[in-house]
Order: structure tokens, then C-alpha cells, then sequence
């Protein structure tokens, strides 16, 4: 069986000191980035949550609009 390769390197290949400062910093750089991400889309999802609800409130005084005008009409 054949070692995986992962870009250039094989799996036992040993890596330097440097690579790896390389790639902590990379995944570093990631996890912030996608703290960010996640921060944003939290921020987007109670907006959009306080929009479905304003719309709901509508919805329901204009239901209670239209009752109140059927109410008037005469039978």
C-alpha cells in the first residue's frame, strides 16, 4: 500500500519547523475568519427574525382590519 500524498508531501514525510509555524498561523487566520463568519450570520438570522415577526404583526392587524370592516357591512 502506497502512502497518501497530500499536495507534494507524503504522509511520513517529515515536516519543518517552519511549515508548521506556517500552517498554525493559517488555521489561525481560519478559525478567526470563521468566528467572524459565524458573528455575522447570528447578527443576520435576529434580524431576520425581528422582520418575520414584524411581518406577522401586520399580518394580524390587517386580519383584524378586514374582520372589523366585514363586521360593519350590512347583512
Amino acid at each position: 500500500m502506497t502512502p497518501r500524498v497530500v499536495g507534494t508531501r507524503q504522509e511520513n514525510e517529515p515536516i519543518s519547523a517552519l511549515e508548521m509555524r506556517k500552517f498554525m498561523s493559517e488555521m489561525r487566520t481560519f478559525a478567526r475568519e470563521s468566528k467572524e463568519r459565524d458573528k455575522i450570520a447570528a447578527k443576520e438570522r435576529a434580524e431576520l427574525k425581528a422582520d418575520i415577526k414584524e411581518v406577522k404583526t401586520v399580518i394580524t392587524g390587517t386580519q383584524s382590519q378586514i374582520s372589523d370592516l366585514q363586521n360593519k357591512l350590512p347583512v
